[in-house]
């Protein structure tokens, strides 16, 4: 099937997304995955060319990018109550983070006192170098490289409660994992402790946002919420988002 693969297919199945009411931007990155996908398949000699490259990129207007209204985040963030994700994407709201960075987020970071959460780590997915790996990533923690993407966020007194409750609650995970739990110190982890998959918490996002009534949404996206944010005073406060 990959052999007959044409590029007529790439630009079908791209322009059947977009008319099925996904953004530009998320085609993009489904044709970066397929683009990827094929690009392996053509260094193991499984086609002959990589069809996906030769695809057409759909165009993102600079005026394109989506913002959640006060009512859709609400929604969201309700329907997100049900699963355990229900913090980071209320942090990942609040402040636009990158879906990597709010991975990041460490509890040392954390000064519930000073009402303040830095942002100096990112999770991100490498590939793994050795030669008898070829093809393999691994999940890593790193520290973030600029000083611009190293920042300090100014948390409200309510998400400081929000943040103070996930604690007590991740403590009683902890607990009842027991000595299966791998502490890496990080906020929003797996079940056990360990770095979460951003390309899976970004398929969650999208199952989440359908089951809220909002059609299909990029995890990428919520970065442009930011217009729900007051700043001023150098702090910033949610506006009218009673669920956060």
């Amino acid at each position: 099937m990959l052999r007959t693969l044409t590029v007529a297919d790439v630009d079908a199945l791209l322009a059947w997304k977009r008319g099925a009411g996904y953004s530009a931007n998320s085609v993009r990155i489904m044709r970066a995955v397929l683009r990827r996908a094929l690009r392996q398949a053509e260094r193991e000699g499984l086609v002959s060319r990589n069809v996906a490259a030769l695809s057409a990129a759909p165009r993102v207007r600079g005026d394109e990018g989506r913002a959640l209204s006060i009512v859709q985040a609400q929604r969201l963030i309700a329907e997100a109550s049900a699963t355990r994700h229900e913090v980071l994407l209320t942090i990942m709201l609040a402040f636009g983070l990158r879906r990597g960075e709010a991975l990041g987020l460490h509890w040392s970071g954390f000064d519930w006192t000073a009402a303040t959460l830095k942002v100096t780590h990112g999770v991100k997915r490498v590939q793994i170098r050795d030669d008898g790996c070829a093809g393999r990533t691994r999940l890593v923690v790193g520290e973030l490289k600029t000083a611009r993407s190293r920042r300090t966020l100014f948390l409200t007194p309510q998400l400081v409660e929000v943040l103070l409750r996930h604690r007590a609650r991740q403590a009683e995970e902890r607990m009842a994992v027991g000595e299966a739990w791998q502490d890496y110190g990080l906020m929003f982890p797996s079940e056990v402790g360990t770095p979460l998959d951003p390309d899976n918490i970004s398929h969650v996002f999208s199952r989440i946002s359908v089951r809220a009534g909002l059609g299909h949404w990029h995890l990428h996206e919520l970065r442009h919420s930011g217009r729900l944010l007051d700043a001023g005073s150098g702090h910033r406060s949610v506006r009218g988002v009673g669920a956060i």
